[in-house]
């Protein structure tokens, strides 16, 4: 308190001793008010100077810090903007997926469940004395015709639409065996009444399904490569008797002929003369990030372009016959390892990245938590999973994926909830990837749930990804 009562006081001590000392002034000149100006104006003034320097040299401080501070905001603002920009397409690149609209098989064995199955979903079950008196190769090529014609008869616009075989050990010649059954089909469908138009394409576009790795990526690919296709026929077939370089055959036992077709669709697909839906204003909306993508609004796809050679007027008819019933995603891969309790942790690491994968969970806030404590944690419930579609060979492989399954805190029984394709449906060779994805697709249509999907790839360990079904898709509707 005194010492800012001395600077004070300083400036009028020393104006008054200048004034005093060594200032000429007349003091008989001066009148009283004019005295007391003399005497305290000056100090007054330099005080006020000093005072209002000090305050602009604070307020441009003030502002040089403010801009600083407002700069620093700004781009701090603009790499949150920029993180969360990335992060956004890296979500979405992580959770892109193709539509089915239809699953059609000709199988020796059917599943226990695979009786009532909602449309569009067929599960042919084969003769099997029949089948014993042909050789494989003409049992699967009546089988693919079957196959054909039960979709055919579905939906016509089918016929427009290119055929896609999935085969891991080609043959020079399947194309045409593939093309051939479609043409009898067709000629079957014509029988009865179908396909009367002259502008039914004659032959379909038959190739086969690029690229290494799972379906669901080759498929995206594909899609991607071709943007005027909008839907293709994703055919399995079981494989021929392999013959030996020696040019004998191999003595292991054939698989079953099986032929499996899916219809895989782009997302979002809308025709070109249809109306986008609105979006839906129910009073729950929530942010279109924590929304999974099968109940999120269909965004129009570039039309007519984007369907190729359909013609426009029965594009609303493809679409309306045959909705989108379920969502493939891309799988994980859980690599295997000698101690069991390595093996489990990656497979509950793989369930994990494919609950975020397919929108059922956000991913983990990093910098807050660790993920592997998130994971572990009891508040981590994994979304309800209503079956388990698996071809574990061996009961270790299946128990490691019930450990997994309980460490991600999921009640599913394995047994009395999963099925497995090897010992209900048996061998059925190359064709068997197609005929997992179809099983857990029509099992996904049936219960309207998600459903996990795990494929041992042998030694490199287990592929594992998650079926979900569509929002706009009701069971049992036609």
């Amino acid at each position: 308190m005194i010492l800012p009562l001395f600077f004070l006081a300083l400036p009028f001590a020393l104006w008054w001793a200048v004034l005093w000392l060594a200032l000429p002034v007349s003091w008989d000149t001066l009148t009283l008010p004019r005295l007391v100006l003399l005497h305290v104006a000056p100090p007054l003034a330099l005080i006020l100077v000093w005072g209002l320097a000090r305050h602009f040299r604070a307020w441009r401080a003030d502002r040089r810090k403010k801009q600083a501070d407002e700069a620093v905001t700004t781009e701090q603002q603009q790499a949150r903007e920029a993180a969360l920009a990335a992060h956004r397409q890296a979500l979405e690149a992580r959770r892109a997926h193709v539509e089915c609209r239809g699953v059609w098989a000709s199988l020796a064995m059917l599943p226990k469940w695979g009786k009532e199955l909602p449309p569009p979903c067929i599960l042919l079950e084969q003769d099997k004395d029949v089948v014993r008196e042909l050789k494989q190769e003409k049992a699967i090529a009546e089988s693919l015709q079957r196959v054909f014609e039960s979709a055919f008869v579905q939906n016509e616009a089918l016929a427009w639409l290119p055929v896609v075989i999935e085969d891991f050990t080609p043959r020079a010649d399947q194309p045409d065996h593939v093309a051939h059954a479609w043409q009898r089909a067709i000629e079957s469908c014509q029988s009865v009444g179908m396909y009367q138009s002259s502008t039914l394409p004659s032959f379909p576009g038959c190739q086969r399904l690029s690229g290494d790795g799972d379906i669901v990526s080759r498929a995206l690919a594909l899609f991607e490569c071709n943007p005027h296709l909008p839907a293709f026929l994703l055919v399995g077939l079981g494989s021929s008797p392999v013959e030996k370089s020696d040019g004998y055959f191999s003595s292991e036992p054939n698989p079953t002929p099986a032929v499996v077709a899916l219809l895989l669709a782009r997302p979002g697909l809308v025709a070109a003369d249809e109306p986008v839906a609105p979006p839906p204003t129910d009073g729950n909306e929530v942010g279109s990030d924590l929304t999974p993508y099968w109940e999120r609004p269909a965004v129009r796809v570039a039309a007519p372009s984007v369907w190729g050679d359909m013609p426009s007027e029965i594009q609303s008819a493809f679409l309306k016959g045959l909705p989108a019933l379920a969502a493939l995603t891309q799988p994980r891969r859980a690599v295997s390892a000698e101690r069991p309790g390595v093996s489990v942790k990656h497979l509950q690491q793989a369930i994990e990245e494919v609950f975020i994968d397919a929108g059922l969970r956000e991913p983990p806030i990093h910098g807050e938590k660790n993920e592997a404590d998130q994971a572990d944690t009891p508040d981590a419930i994994a979304p309800e999973i209503g079956w388990l579609i698996h071809d574990s060979p061996q009961p270790d492989r299946l128990s490691q994926i019930g450990d997994a399954l309980y460490k991600c805190s999921s009640d599913l029984e394995l047994i009395a909830q999963g099925t497995s394709v090897l010992n209900e449906l048996g061998d059925v060779g190359t064709a068997h990837g197609v005929l997992m994805k179809a099983l857990a697709l029509v099992r996904t249509t049936q219960l309207q749930q998600p459903v996990l999907l795990t494929e041992t790839l042998g030694k490199d360990g287990t592929s594992i990804s998650l079926v979900c079904p569509c929002a706009n898709h009701v069971p049992g509707a036609a």
